[in-house]
C-alpha cells in the first residue's frame, strides 16, 4: 500500500516509484465494513531525459558582422520535465542567464576576430545541453582602427564632480576605475548585459538606487602614429542617453548636450537608447602624432533614467584606393576588368612574367574597362583600350598590378 487517506479528497502523492510500468488501484472502505475497488491504471516511469537545444542562430541569419554589431540569440531549449536556465558564454566566458523561455541573449557590441557563442541548458536534476554558433567580425574597408571598441577604459561613477580638468592630459586618474567596454548598467532587462558594470549613484556616493545622477565619465588613451596618411577621422560613439566626446582636452562630438555642460546636467533627449552609434567625421588636426586623450562625459537625460550605455570607436579614414573586378562576357574568351580610380591617379599594367625579365606594359590610366578576346592567328593576345587595339605579345597567363602615377 503507497497511501491512506481519511480525507476527502482522497488522494496521494509519492516519488519513490522505481523505473518501469506499475498499476495502481484505489480500495474504498464505508462504515459498514463494505469496500469497492476502482479499475487498476497503468503508468510508466521514465528516466529523465537531458535537455535539448535545438537550434542557436541569431535573428539576422548571418555569420559575417562589421564591428559595433547588435545580435539578437535565440537559444530554443526543450526538455522531457523542465530546464532550469540556460547560460551563454561568449569565447569561453559566461555572459548571460535566462530562467524562463524565451531563452534570449542580445550579443553587444560586437570586438573583431572570429568568434563563437555558446549556450548550455539545465534540466531540474542538473542535466545539460550544449550548442553554439561561430561568426566573424571585421572592420570596414578603407579605415584603419586607431582605438577599437571594447578597449580598457578608465571610469568615473561615484557621483561627485571630479572638477573640471577631468578631461585634460596632465590630471590624475589613477584612483579612477578600470572596465572594459561596453561600461554601464540597466540593459539586462533586454537581455543586453554590459560587459563592464558601473554604478548606479544619488545622493551619499556609492549609495545604489534607480535613480541616477547626471554623468558618467571616461578616459583612455590611443595612439597615431602618422595623422598625415589619414584624410579624416571618424568618432563613433555609443552613448546612452547624451555625451560629450574630447580629444586631447578640445571638444569633437556632441549627443544631446548643450555646449559647457555642467557635470549635473541631464542630456536633451535619449539619443537611441544606446543600440548602436552615432558617427561624428573630424578633422586630423584633432588629433597629434603619437600618444593622444580621448575624455568622454555620458549624461542621462532624467534622474529616474534607469540606464547607460557607453562605448567608443575612432577610425582613420584614408584616401580611397584602386579596386579591380573581373567579369567574363557572353563572347567566348572576353573579360571586363572594371575598376575604381579614385581621383584618376592610379594605372593598371599588365606582364606576363614576374621574374623581372619583361617590362610592365600599361594598359590605361583613366577609370575604364577593356575586353580580352580570344588568342588570335598571330599567337598574341590584343587588347581594345577605348575602341583602339594594343598588341601586347604576352603569354596565355597575365600579372595586373596597379601602379600610382608620377606628381600624385
Amino acid at each position: 500500500m503507497l497511501s491512506n487517506d481519511a480525507v476527502p479528497p482522497y488522494d496521494f502523492t509519492t516519488s519513490t516509484l522505481s523505473l518501469g510500468s506499475h498499476t495502481l488501484t484505489a480500495v474504498s472502505h464505508d462504515s459498514l465494513g463494505n469496500t469497492h475497488t476502482s479499475p487498476a491504471i497503468t503508468i510508466t516511469i521514465h528516466p529523465n531525459q537531458p535537455p535539448v537545444i535545438s537550434s542557436l542562430a541569431n535573428t539576422l541569419g548571418a555569420t559575417s558582422f562589421y564591428v559595433g554589431s547588435n545580435l539578437t540569440y535565440n537559444a530554443l531549449a526543450t526538455d522531457d520535465g523542465a530546464i532550469t536556465n540556460v547560460d551563454f558564454f561568449v569565447d569561453g566566458v559566461h555572459r548571460w542567464t535566462r530562467v524562463t523561455a524565451p531563452y534570449q541573449y542580445v550579443w553587444s557590441d560586437l570586438v573583431a576576430g572570429s568568434h563563437t557563442l555558446t549556450a548550455i541548458a539545465a534540466d531540474y536534476k542538473g542535466l545539460k545541453a550544449t550548442n553554439s554558433s561561430s561568426l566573424t567580425v571585421t572592420n570596414p574597408p578603407n579605415i584603419t582602427p586607431l582605438l577599437a571598441n571594447g578597449s580598457l577604459w578608465k571610469y568615473w561613477d561615484e557621483g561627485v564632480d571630479p572638477g573640471a580638468t577631468w578631461k585634460d592630459i596632465g590630471f590624475n586618474d589613477t584612483g579612477w576605475s578600470n572596465g572594459i567596454a561596453e561600461i554601464g548598467y540597466g540593459d539586462t532587462d533586454a537581455n543586453r548585459p554590459e560587459i563592464t558594470m558601473s554604478r548606479q549613484i544619488v545622493g551619499t556616493p556609492g549609495t545604489p538606487s534607480a535613480i541616477t545622477n547626471g554623468a558618467q565619465l571616461f578616459r583612455t588613451h590611443f595612439t597615431v602614429p602618422n595623422p598625415s596618411s589619414f584624410t579624416g577621422l571618424v568618432v563613433r560613439l555609443m552613448a546612452d542617453d547624451g555625451a560629450v566626446v574630447y580629444i586631447n582636452g578640445n571638444p569633437v562630438a556632441n549627443l544631446n548636450m548643450t555646449a559647457g555642460a555642467l557635470y549635473t546636467a541631464f542630456a536633451a533627449g535619449s539619443g537611441d537608447d544606446g543600440l548602436g552609434f552615432f558617427d561624428y567625421n573630424i578633422p586630423v588636426s584633432s588629433v597629434v602624432a603619437g600618444d593622444n586623450l580621448v575624455a568622454v562625459e555620458v549624461h542621462q537625460s532624467s534622474a529616474t533614467s534607469s540606464d547607460i550605455s557607453f562605448d567608443l570607436m575612432i577610425w582613420g579614414v584614408a584616401a580611397p584606393r584602386p579596386r579591380l573586378s573581373l567579369i567574363p562576357l557572353a563572347a567566348p574568351g572576353y573579360v571586363d576588368l572594371i575598376w575604381d580610380n579614385p581621383g584618376s591617379t592610379y594605372c593598371i599594367e599588365v606582364n606576363d612574367v614576374l621574374d623581372g625579365s619583361h617590362e610592365w606594359i600599361e594598359l590605361f590610366c583613366p577609370d575604364d574597362s577593356y575586353h580580352q578576346p580570344p588568342l588570335s592567328n598571330d599567337g598574341r593576345y590584343h587588347v581594345e583600350i577605348d575602341g583602339q587595339s594594343l598588341e601586347a605579345g604576352l603569354g596565355p597567363v597575365w600579372f595586373l598590378r596597379v601602379r600610382k602615377q608620377e606628381g600624385n
